[in-house]
């Protein structure tokens, strides 16, 4: 997803329909939207998912998911795109012009 993140929401909202039980599809959501500068949506997808999986399976969300629900409610800098990678975006450029330039 690197730096195409507001691409990749309508997407991975489907993803989240067509395999309601699938953990990783949410938390690829959830990071989308925040990146997106969406925090309010990417919480909402969290509870969605929750409810899902308590509903349907009896559980609750895998370590990964709950994590990154901790991380987005503090609004952890670690979940920020790479420095590197907002300027190459910034400057028009495609992720894969960053990793050209980090083997050059």
């Amino acid at each position: 997803m690197l730096g195409r993140h507001r691409a990749m929401i309508g997407r991975l909202h489907s993803l989240t329909i067509e395999h309601p039980l699938r953990e990783p599809f949410y938390r690829q959501l959830m990071l989308a939207l925040y990146r997106a500068e969406r925090q309010a949506d990417a919480l909402r997808v969290y509870e969605t998912a929750r409810e899902r999986l308590r509903g349907e399976l009896g559980v609750e969300p895998c370590r990964a998911l709950r994590e990154l629900h901790r991380d987005i409610l503090r609004a952890d800098h670690r979940l920020d795109l790479p420095a590197a990678l907002r300027r190459t975006l910034a400057e028009g450029g495609a992720p894969r012009d960053l990793y050209a330039r980090q083997a050059s």
